[in-house]
């Protein structure tokens, strides 16, 4: 049986991407920079530059991999530049 239920959860508060689900992962930073959350946090998300930014999760144990299902969310606010 696969993992089920909600694995990971950031929320980027303050710049960290630390995961407050119950793997308790944290994130790699591959030039991404803190910006303005969708609450007003002056540091409350990450902002990519299109081609090159990424964040990154190594050896996810008790992530589904391959084939197995999964559901991903994120709050997505582009910007034109």
């Amino acid at each position: 049986t696969g993992a089920t239920g909600m694995l990971s959860h950031y929320n980027f508060s303050n710049g960290g991407v630390s995961d407050s689900g119950p793997l308790n992962y944290t994130l790699s930073v591959s030039g991404t920079t803190t910006a303005t959350g969708k609450d007003g946090d002056s540091s409350g998300s990450r902002e990519f530059n299109g081609s090159s930014n990424f964040l990154s999760l190594t050896s996810p144990s008790g992530m589904p991999s391959g084939n197995a299902p999964r559901t991903l969310c994120a709050w997505v606010k582009p910007s034109i530049t």
